[in-house]
């Protein structure tokens, strides 16, 4: 892979929030994000990922849909209804692909989409 320059804010390097409850597939995250020299951080349900965005406030999370217990749909839509937490933006990484789970994780805040 080619080296790219870190993306930094303000001179920090930019955190990234993995939510997966596939251990796996935050493995595969965080190959293709290692030469970009993010700093990585991951939970494995919605409300670990609560837990962590309030004390890790990444500048980005990429969330699964699909988890025990909590949604991404549930997570996206208490990251967007609370006033701190608002702006970060959400890209949903999801197998489903229906044109309602769009609109849903749409209407819960997701700014964007990535299939897997």
């Amino acid at each position: 892979m080619d080296n790219f320059p870190p993306i930094t804010i303000n001179g920090q390097r930019s955190k990234v929030l993995v939510v997966d409850d596939s251990v796996e597939n935050i493995e595969i995250i965080e190959y293709i994000l290692a030469d970009m020299e993010y700093d990585i951080y991951k939970a494995l349900n919605g409300q670990e990922a609560l837990d962590k965005i309030d004390k890790v406030e990444p500048d980005i999370i990429l969330l699964d849909v699909v988890m025990p217990g909590m949604s991404g749909f549930e997570v996206a839509k208490c990251v967007k209804n609370d006033t701190n937490t608002r702006l970060i933006p959400i890209i949903m990484i999801t197998a489903l692909d229906r044109r309602e789970d769009r609109l849903k994780g749409l209407a819960a805040g997701v700014d964007d989409f990535i299939t897997k």
